[in-house]
């Protein structure tokens, strides 16, 4: 089952321990380092999108666990665990919007994420949260289930604390002022999050068509837009991939019949190591090999253009056609999930569990499968030609 939600508000610490995320893709900042593709994210590094365009980031121990960050927005991770001493991941929204993902939560016995007051404990679903402001927030659920809560240190300061349970598209608003709010919003439109901050409405004023920006609830452009950023990245890689390889087999093949030519053009009356020893133990010594008169002409360099057109090594390419084929399983996970949600109500998190686990498993057989196919040795150069 998938759930969207959105909050909306107005740390940095590093760590040297294993990671809790990665960045999918994107433009952005992790800390104080520019972000790039498949970039780990370590626990309370603040993750922030660019100005122009939304970034894309998973959870590394459950990869079910997708983040979108609208443009300019930022937040963290982390672990914390529960009374029973299980584990939790906590996704905080330090400014801006974030829309979250839930397929499949992994080791986590529950995803929270958390605004300036706002508190939304996910286990299956999907759902934009915006921060309005440094002390407010605003979720609005797209699918899926979501318990909103005023988050406990505000409820402690109140002296009181709220809970609802979302229905799919229903919103909530929460600040450090007054906590949870009294009741909950029926909303018209699904807010949109990828379009730059400055000319973006809030979510809650798109949701209920106060402002333009709401689309129809099934028209999710960021999931468009990650995909079409994903087959951009993986062309891109596997066209500088094939480019080394091609040069490397390029140079093995020039060094290979160089090496021959050196060997063939030794003088008169001197063997190589090779023809001196016998083959076996009681075996003569082959005859030494006849010298050529002449060095081979040296091997010309192939043209420029057509380098791309040898034959390549593609082993290089295993890692990111494996990867891709794991962002494949998601995306036919959503398919799958959109055209359930349409039919029938929507669907347990044991069900999705299963679904989204068995598409895992295709995805590795693919990926098994490919990783053999380009491991392929290439024949064997020709040999030097005959004296």
């Amino acid at each position: 089952m998938r759930a969207w939600l959105l909050i909306s508000c107005c740390s940095l610490t590093l760590y040297a321990g294993e990671p809790i995320a990665v960045w999918t893709i994107g433009e952005g900042r992790i800390a104080e380092r520019a972000a790039t593709p498949d970039a780990a994210i370590a626990p309370e590094e603040v993750v922030a999108a660019g100005a122009q365009a939304p970034a894309f980031l998973k959870a590394q121990a459950a990869p079910g666990v997708l983040v979108a960050l609208a443009p300019s927005a930022a937040g963290l991770f982390r672990e914390e665990s529960d009374a029973s001493g299980q584990r939790r991941l906590i996704f905080e929204v330090n400014e801006g919007a974030a829309e979250i993902e839930v397929l499949d939560r992994g080791p986590y016995s529950a995803v929270i994420v958390r605004g300036a007051a706002l508190e939304l404990e996910v286990r299956g679903t999907l759902f934009v949260v915006e921060r309005v402001r440094r002390d407010a927030d605003y979720a609005v659920l797209v699918r899926g289930a979501v318990t909103a809560r005023t988050r406990a240190e505000i409820a402690k300061l109140l002296g009181k604390a709220g809970e609802f349970a979302l229905l799919p598209r229903q919103g909530i608003a929460a600040d450090t002022a007054v906590g949870l709010a009294a009741q909950v919003d029926p909303l018209q439109l699904r807010p949109q999050i990828d379009a730059p901050a400055a000319s973006r409405a809030s979510i809650a004023d798109q949701a209920l068509g106060r402002a333009p920006g709401g689309t129809p609830w099934d028209l999710d452009r960021l999931q468009q837009l990650r995909q079409q950023l994903l087959a951009t990245s993986a062309a891109a890689s596997a066209a500088v991939s094939g480019s080394e390889a091609a040069g490397a087999a390029l140079s093995g093949g020039a060094s290979a019949a160089g090496e021959a030519g050196t060997a063939a053009a030794a003088p008169a009356g001197v063997a190589s190591e090779a023809t001196q020893q016998p083959p076996f133990p009681g075996a003569a010594a082959a005859a030494p090999a006849p010298a050529l008169a002449s060095p081979p002409p040296p091997v010309a360099p192939l043209p420029a253009d057509s380098v791309s057109a040898a034959p390549v090594a593609l082993s290089d390419l295993s890692a990111e056609m494996a990867s891709l084929f794991a962002d494949l399983a998601i995306d036919l996970m959503h398919s799958y999930q959109e055209l359930g949600a349409s039919i029938v109500t929507p669907m347990a998190d044991t069900a999705s569990a299963a679904s989204y686990e068995a598409l895992q498993a295709w995805a590795a057989t693919q990926a098994a499968l490919l990783n053999n196919d380009l491991n392929t040795p290439l024949p064997p150069p020709p040999p030097p030609p005959a004296p």
